[in-house]
């Protein structure tokens, strides 16, 4: 049977159209584990609508398509599609663009043993976040202002007092998901193993807001890519 990939078209600057198509002339079935596939039943969630229209329901069945694409893509890596995604860096996580759209993106990022984050928000996207390999922690913040918001904080500028709300760990096809509402993160590989997550974006995430309480310091980065569609930038 042949194989499905991605192939991405540029629309323009910001807009990437992504569609699926067979790496040869051949009718092709996806296998139910693959990205194409998975971008595929994504977009029939989203239907060109913005991820603030979902209904939760639809919101429970993404969580349920990354965790099942995780579970069993990440149990057998060796014969799994995201592999040609994986580049690591020893200075830093990296963020390998797998597909994007108007709607969302998906994204692999790769993490050496003991390589975090930042606490950070999100600047209005909605992230789901599943475990491909290794473990990851996760530690959930709040602002301790109840009349501030994340909008309202000022960037840059000095850090707002945070409260730690919970620590996670999370294993292969777990899913997390966040957004402003709920509160900033920090992402973590573990101490002793390399991770790699596959992450979802919704809308395309196009700022990312740092919060440093050591430094009392607030910070806005535009996030970049270590690799696009498999190849590096």
């Amino acid at each position: 049977m042949a194989s499905c990939e991605i192939q991405t078209t540029t629309t323009g600057e910001d807009t990437v159209a992504c569609v699926l198509k067979p790496d040869n002339n051949e009718s092709t079935i996806c296998s139910n584990n693959t990205l194409p596939l998975l971008f595929k039943e994504l977009e029939g969630i989203f239907k060109d609508r913005d991820v603030h229209s979902l209904t939760e329901d639809e919101k429970a069945k993404v969580r349920e398509l990354m965790a099942n694409y995780a579970s069993t893509a990440g149990a057998d890596p060796t014969s799994s599609d995201w592999t040609k995604y994986v580049y690591f860096n020893d200075i830093h996580y990296t963020r390998n663009l797998v597909a994007k759209c108007k709607q969302f993106e998906l994204i692999v990022l790769c993490w050496k043993r003991t390589q975090a984050s930042r606490i950070h928000s999100h600047s209005g996207s909605h992230c789901w976040m599943s475990v491909l390999s290794g473990v990851m922690e996760e530690d959930l913040y709040k602002l301790i202002n109840p009349n501030m918001q994340i909008s309202e904080v000022q960037f840059p500028g000095p850090c707002p007092d945070l409260e730690r709300l919970s620590q996670a760990k999370h294993t292969v096809g777990d899913v997390t998901y966040i957004n402003d509402e709920l509160g900033l993160h920090r992402v973590k590989a573990n101490d002793d193993i390399d991770g790699i997550t596959l992450h979802l974006y919704s809308p395309p995430i196009t700022a990312s807001r740092i919060f440093e309480p050591t430094s009392n310091s607030t910070i806005e980065r535009k996030p970049g890519y270590y690799s696009k569609y498999g190849k590096k930038v």
